[in-house]
């Protein structure tokens, strides 16, 4: 009998395979362009003042995050997981 559950990836190799993929620079530019359409898009003209803080408040965090893991990649970029 096959197991029907999906196997975790390994986060390692998931950080791994998005750092070879993608700069900061272009994450940082997609999650604002991203935010920019959809401020732009027919479902925002229905939100209010915090959705749209919220919103903003949100990516600068995913900003903040991004920064955080591209550091931690300088960090052990020649170290094995473990």
């Amino acid at each position: 009998m096959q197991n029907s559950h999906k196997q975790t990836p390994d986060p390692y190799q998931v950080f791994n395979d998005f750092f070879e993929r993608y700069e900061l620079h272009d994450c940082q530019l997609e999650l604002w362009r991203l935010l920019g359409a959809a401020f732009s898009s027919e479902d925002a003209d229905n939100w209010n003042r915090l959705d749209r803080g919220n919103a903003i408040f949100f990516c600068k965090n995913i900003d903040e995050v991004l920064k955080a893991l591209y550091a931690l990649r300088e960090k052990f970029k020649n170290e094995p997981p473990g």
